[in-house]
């Protein structure tokens, strides 16, 4: 594993199972470099087929009580999604613009789009 720890913006990004952030059975990572201006951003865990393979595990264990969940409840967590972006575009504008290299304004365009999405997802119970 390269030591980035010094010179990284943002703490090493770790693998989220079964509702907690976990850390990869592997020492192997990926630098995240900025697009912007080359800056180190973060790493990124090259998980393993293990790492995978719990993963869905824990993503099949949680299934039953989802599919068992109504609509309702199932629109209300796109409401929370849509919310939460609407709250934090101009955070998450500059993160998408620090990481992907776009324009403030395409990634303003970008999150709207997400929110557009999640608002027609809360209608498909109507249909």
């Amino acid at each position: 594993m390269q030591s980035y720890n010094k010179t990284m913006k943002y703490t090493p990004i770790r693998n989220y199972i079964n509702g907690q952030f976990v850390e990869a059975s592997t020492d192997r990572t990926l630098a995240v470099i900025s697009p912007v201006d080359g800056t180190l951003l973060s790493t990124v865990p090259l998980s393993t087929a293990a790492d995978l393979d719990a993963a869905v595990q824990a993503a099949k264990a949680a299934f039953p009580a989802w599919s068992r969940t109504t609509i309702k409840e199932r629109v209300q967590v796109f409401f929370r999604y849509k919310a939460l972006l609407e709250k934090n575009l101009n955070e998450l504008a500059l993160l998408i613009q620090e990481e992907n290299g776009k324009t403030y304004d395409e990634a303003v365009a970008e999150i709207e789009k997400g929110a557009e999405l999640s608002e027609f997802a809360c209608s498909l119970p109507k249909l």
